[in-house]
């Protein structure tokens, strides 16, 4: 009798090896899964807040170039109302950058594409505020920065947008 039982565990003991080299193998492959979809996650992670950064820059250019002269850069060479804008580093001397618009395509490390656009702006007579209809309000601008790039396949895109005040000949 005690035969029996020594002969059947070792066939059972080869099923609990079966089943649980199976399991091992469900678990790890369930593991390599989910690893590679937070790695995914995190790649487009750093491409939105690098397009984040990337957006605020552009808002700062705007108003650098609204400083160093806002008839020259904002009215002039930008002036051009619902015209798409790029922005780029003219000169980079430590510690200062000089900005400049330009309409020649740019794209930012490797995968972005920034742009500046400018809009009239009106004000309404009574209030001053800004409105659809009204005044034109030649000492104020909007700022509308758009940074895209490519995401699976699909362009994607963040937009930030200000108004700008010719603040030093008001």
């Amino acid at each position: 009798m005690l035969k029996f039982i020594k002969e059947n565990n070792k066939g059972f003991t080869l099923v609990e090896v079966l089943v649980g080299s199976s399991i091992i193998a469900v678990a790890i492959f369930a593991l390599m899964n989910a690893y590679t979809t937070f790695l995914k996650a995190e790649a487009s992670s750093a491409k939105t807040v690098e397009a984040t950064y990337l957006l605020e820059e552009g808002v700062e250019a705007a108003r650098f170039m609204r400083d160093s002269s806002y008839a020259d850069n904002l009215v002039g060479s930008l002036g051009t109302s619902s015209v798409n804008y790029l922005v780029l580093v003219a000169s980079s001397t430590a510690p200062y950058y000089v900005w400049q618009a330009t309409s020649t395509a740019r794209i930012e490390d490797g995968l972005f594409t920034r742009t500046i656009k400018l809009d009239d702006v009106k004000r309404d007579a009574v209030s001053s505020d800004i409105s659809s209809t009204g005044n034109y309000d030649v000492g104020t601008k909007k700022v509308t920065v758009t940074v895209s790039w490519l995401k699976n396949g699909a362009t994607t895109s963040k937009t930030a947008s200000t108004y700008l005040t010719d603040i030093y000949n008001n």
